[in-house]
């Protein structure tokens, strides 16, 4: 086998071998964001808090969007 082919067999491995902790990780990551947010909410189901929110974020995003737009996109990012 030429060197890059065993290059790119041992990268591809190197990956695979990993693919489980990465798993693991991004598991691991989404229970400690729910955690979090539940403990935030001082709640033990924010599913309710979390439709109330979904509600309404969309417009408070559209109505950024709107200013920026209008404005040419000019400032944005800056308090206002």
């Amino acid at each position: 086998m030429k060197p890059a082919g065993m290059f790119r067999r041992g990268f591809i491995n190197g990956i695979r071998s990993k693919l489980s902790g990465a798993s693991q990780a991004g598991r691991d990551l989404g229970l400690a964001a729910l955690n979090a947010a539940k403990k935030a909410l001082d709640s033990h189901s924010p599913s309710r808090e979390f439709i109330e929110l979904g509600k309404t974020d969309w417009r408070g995003y559209d109505y950024r969007y709107q200013q920026c737009y209008r404005s040419g996109f000019f400032g944005c990012g800056k308090d206002e």
